[in-house]
């Protein structure tokens, strides 16, 4: 049963929450390397792991090489028109109807912002935020 105040953090082998977001990347990416490396005895998985630890080094290496795809007002638009009323607000307390009904400067500032994220890869801690609540 979760709790208001339940946190998920990533720990390391030592029990430490990591709290740098490029050293948990480092630590997942890892994590599943490890998991998913071959067992003893079939040289078939042997390839899927080489496969697999190619295709992390990808990823890892990747967002430098990778032009952002920028978010237009008619996918934002889009995405609004699917946003349900009457929804609890996240931890910045801002209701969907704020969202919904939002005239188009405001719909510009988010877009503007979305876009920023886009570009710069990171998301703001805010933005990995949540409550979850109990009916």
């Amino acid at each position: 049963m979760f709790k208001k105040d339940d946190n998920y953090d990533t720990i390391d082998n030592v029990k430490k929450t990591i709290t740098d977001l490029e050293r948990t990347k480092v630590h997942i990416a890892n994590y599943f390397k490890t998991l998913y490396q071959a067992r003893e005895g079939e040289t078939s998985h042997i390839d899927f792991t080489n496969h697999i630890n190619e295709t992390v080094d990808n990823i890892e290496h990747s967002p430098a090489n990778c032009e952002a795809v920028l978010v237009t007002i008619e996918e934002l638009d889009h995405a609004i028109c699917h946003l349900k009323q009457d929804k609890s607000c996240g931890p910045n307390h801002m209701p969907n109807e704020a969202i919904i009904n939002a005239d188009k400067n405001t719909k510009q500032i988010i877009l503007e912002t979305i876009n920023d994220i886009q570009k710069g890869e990171t998301i703001p801690k805010q933005g990995a935020e949540g409550e979850v609540t109990r009916l």
